[in-house]
């Protein structure tokens, strides 16, 4: 992407896990590895949303990376802000 034309002005929603959800739970790595990195992945996730002026940023809490499973009703919502901001564009060009 650094090297191609740019991302489009699009209207943009990226939904994040949230990290300290997915810290506590146990899958046997330590507290201090875990949290280096979610603390990475929700800036590089933060930066996706700096793609576009029009985004829409959302940390999921009590979600970790199935989060359309974990808080499908958090994907469903962002799907109608989503549509509803691609309709009102509509006449716009």
């Amino acid at each position: 992407m650094k090297n191609g034309p740019g991302f489009p002005q699009i209207p943009l929603t990226v939904i994040a896990r949230d990290k300290e959800y997915v810290i506590r739970q146990e899958d046997g790595l330590p507290e201090w590895e875990k949290r280096i990195f979610e603390t990475l992945w929700e800036k590089l996730m933060y930066e996706q949303s700096e793609l576009t002026d029009d985004s829409w940023y959302i940390i999921t809490e009590e979600s970790g990376h199935a989060v359309h499973l974990d808080r499908p009703d958090v994907v469903v919502e962002a799907f109608h802000h989503l549509a509803e901001k691609v309709q009102g564009n509509e006449g716009a060009g």
